[in-house]
């Protein structure tokens, strides 16, 4: 799987370099691209698409998973277990890997979208 997202990625930098346009893969693409590479980097069994709040799970622990190409992701809820990874280059680095609670304390206000924004430092 991470060799087909590499390549997505190889593909919208051609695109940008070609076009002086930003084809970076966001929205429900980065959320499924983080969702495999973390299903892969944690041994995680993926819930079915857009269960609320929850993502996928190992053994019992449900488990939030966001990802991003910026500093901050937003929470709708407290999950159980929250992993952020930041996407670049095709490449999944972990940002945050503990208790949603933790993350859920540090959110802002909610916003009118009722998302509250969880930013982390790089």
């Amino acid at each position: 799987m991470a060799k087909l997202v590499r390549q997505i990625y190889a593909i919208a930098d051609k695109l940008a370099a070609e076009t002086g346009r930003s084809f970076t893969p966001d929205g429900h693409m980065g959320g499924s691209i983080g969702e495999v590479f973390a299903a892969d980097m944690y041994g995680l069994k993926l819930l079915r698409q857009s269960e609320e709040v929850h993502d996928a799970k190992k053994g019992k622990k449900l488990i939030q998973i966001k990802a991003t190409s910026g500093d901050r992701v937003a929470l709708s809820s407290e999950p159980e277990h929250l992993i952020v990874l930041k996407i670049e280059n095709g490449k999944a680095t972990e940002i945050f890997n503990g208790p949603g609670r933790l993350a859920w304390k540090s959110t802002g206000k909610r916003q009118k979208n009722g998302q509250q924004v969880f930013i982390y430092l790089n």
